[in-house]
C-alpha cells in the first residue's frame, strides 16, 4: 500500500467488485497502530480483522493503556472515532 501511495498519491482497496479509497490520514493511523502492536509480545493480544472492523482481544493493561493513549492523540483520532464509543462505557 505504501508503494501505491507513493506512486499514485492515493490508495485503492478492492473488496470483491467494489473499489474504495483509503485516505492518507487513515493509512498513517494504521501505520502508527501497527508500530504499537509490534512493540508488544504477540502473546499479549489477539487481533480479529474483518472487512473494515478491527477487534482487539487482550487481558494486558499495558496494551489497553497504549490503545487508550492513541485514542487521545490527534494522529489516530479519526480511526478511533467510532471504535471506542460503542465498546467502552
Amino acid at each position: 500500500m505504501q508503494t501505491q501511495l507513493d506512486d499514485d498519491k492515493f490508495i485503492r482497496r478492492s473488496i470483491g467488485i467494489r473499489d474504495t479509497f483509503v485516505s492518507q490520514d487513515d493509512f498513517n493511523s494504521s501505520k502508527i497502530i501497527l508500530n504499537l502492536f509490534s512493540s508488544f509480545n504477540q502473546e499479549d493480544y489477539k487481533l480479529r480483522i474483518e472487512m473494515g472492523t478491527m477487534n482487539v482481544y487482550t487481558n494486558s493493561k499495558a496494551v489497553i493503556n497504549a490503545l487508550l493513549s492513541l485514542q487521545n492523540s490527534k494522529a489516530c483520532s479519526t480511526f478511533f472515532l467510532n471504535a471506542f464509543s460503542s465498546s467502552i462505557q
